[in-house]
């Protein structure tokens, strides 16, 4: 079924469905980054040992002078 321009109602279809699957396309690739990014810096912190977590959050002044001395000396 053609319409007076000569264009179909297929056609119609055919771009939303072309829209559709380059926005699910796009969709996918920004939730893979995410993950990815995610992933990083879950790692990064795995590799942190506990003195530098303690260095951390002294530096911080979430612990006093006193327990990152004791949590050093059990450390060592």
């Amino acid at each position: 079924m053609h319409n007076m321009d000569g264009s179909s109602f297929l056609d119609w279809g055919h771009g939303f469905g072309m829209f559709f699957w380059w926005g699910i396309f796009i969709v996918a690739i920004v939730f893979v980054v995410i993950f990815l990014v995610k992933r990083g810096s879950q790692d990064e912190q795995e590799k942190e040992s506990p003195l530098e977590i303690a260095k951390r959050r002294y530096a911080k002044g979430e612990i006093s002078k006193e327990e990152f001395e004791e949590i050093k000396k059990n450390l060592v």
